[in-house]
C-alpha cells in the first residue's frame, strides 16, 4: 500500500532531522575524547586500590581503636562493615574488564567512595593514616592536567555552596575558610587530597554530630582517584546530588542517595505544548510537497 502524501512528507522531514543532528555531532563532538573516557572508566587500578585497602584494615588491628562514632540511636560505629564493603568491591574489580563501564563507575561511586568517606568520619583526627592517604591521592592527582585539576576542585568548594539544596557549613575548627579560594592549578592537587582525606569527612562528622544527615554526594571520591590509571576520567554527574545517612540496629549506616534538579525544579519547568494535528511541516521554507506516482 501506497503511503500518503502527508506520511511520506512525514518520513522525508524525519530524515532530514536525522542527517542534520549526525552532521551537528560529527563537528562539535570530540569522539578521541570520548574514547579516552571510555577507556579510563573500564580501567581500574587494583594494586593501588589493594595497598590503600589495606591500610584501613589495619587500623582495627590497633589499641585501643582510633576510631568511634556513634549514631543518634545510640548504636556505634563498625568499623568491619564497610571494610567488609570495599574487600568484596576490590575483589570484584580485580578484572574489570568483565564489567560494563557503567557498572564499574557506580560500584565505585555509590559503594567505595561512600565506604571510604564513612571510615575517614569515624578516624581520629590526627591519626597518621590520613597524612598517608593525602600523600597517596596527590601521587595520583598527578594525572590530571590542570584543567583537570581544577575543575575538581571547583566541583569540591561547591559543596559549601549555602545557595545549593544540600551544603556543608564551614567549620573553622576542621580548616581555615581561606582554604577554600580557588587557586591556581598549583595549589589545587594538594587542597583535593586534603579536603578528601581530612576536611570533608569531619566536616560531614560535625554535621552528622548536629542532626544533620543529608550531605552533598556525586563528586569525585577516593575510591574513584584511586583507581586511576594513565588516563583519568573526571566526568562526574551533572546532577546534583545528596546522601542521606541513616543509621541501623547493627552500628552500620545505609546511605540514600538523592537526586536533585540540576538548574530548577521540575515542578517550575513549563510542561510540554502539545503537538496540534496535522502533517508536520517543513524546517525548510518555500519547499513544496512530493507526492509518489
Amino acid at each position: 500500500m501506497a503511503a500518503s502524501p502527508e506520511e511520506y512528507w512525514n518520513k522525508e522531514d524525519a530524515q532530514d532531522v536525522a542527517l542534520e543532528v549526525a552532521e551537528f555531532l560529527r563537528v562539535n563532538l570530540d569522539i578521541a575524547a570520548i574514547e579516552r573516557d571510555l577507556t579510563a572508566r573500564s580501567q581500574v587500578d587494583a594494586t593501588t586500590l589493594g595497598e590503600v585497602t589495606d591500610w584501613f584494615a589495619a587500623v582495627d588491628a590497633e589499641s585501643p581503636k582510633p576510631y568511634g562514632m556513634q549514631f543518634p540511636d545510640g548504636t556505634d560505629f563498625d568499623w568491619s562493615v564497610p571494610m567488609e564493603r570495599l574487600r568484596q568491591l576490590v575483589a570484584g574489580l580485580t578484572n574489570p574488564e568483565q564489567l560494563e563501564e557503567l557498572e564499574i563507575a557506580l560500584r565505585i561511586s555509590f559503594m567505595g567512595d561512600p565506604a571510604f568517606s564513612r571510615m575517614l568520619m569515624a578516624l581520629a583526627p590526627d591519626h597518621p593514616l590520613r597524612a598517608k592517604l593525602e600523600r597517596k591521592l596527590v601521587e595520583k592527582l598527578g594525572l590530571l592536567g590542570d584543567d583537570q585539576a581544577m575543575e575538581v576542585w571547583a566541583g569540591l568548594r561547591g559543596e559549601i555552596d549555602p545557595s545549593r539544596p544540600y551544603s556543608l557549613a564551614i567549620e573553622p575548627t576542621v580548616v581555615a575558610p581561606g582554604f577554600f579560594d580557588l587557586g591556581d592549578a598549583a595549589t589545587a592537587r594538594g587542597k583535593i587530597a586534603y579536603y578528601l582525606a581530612c576536611v570533608q569527612p569531619l566536616r560531614i562528622r560535625k554535621s552528622f554530630d548536629r542532626g544533620v544527615t543529608d550531605v552533598p554526594a556525586g563528586h569525585t571520591g577516593i575510591m574513584t582517584i584511586l583507581c586511576w590509571k594513565e588516563h583519568p576520567s573526571t566526568r562526574t554527574s551533572k546532577r546534583k546530588a545528596a546522601v542521606q545517612i541513616e543509621p541501623t540496629s547493627g552500628g552500620s549506616a545505609i546511605l540514600a542517595v538523592h537526586r536533585i534538579g540540576a538548574e530548577t525544579d521540575r515542578s517550575a519547568r513549563a510542561a510540554p505544548k502539545p503537538r496540534r494535528g496535522g502533517p508536520r511541516r517543513s524546517r525548510q521554507p518555500a519547499r513544496k510537497k512530493r507526492t509518489r506516482h
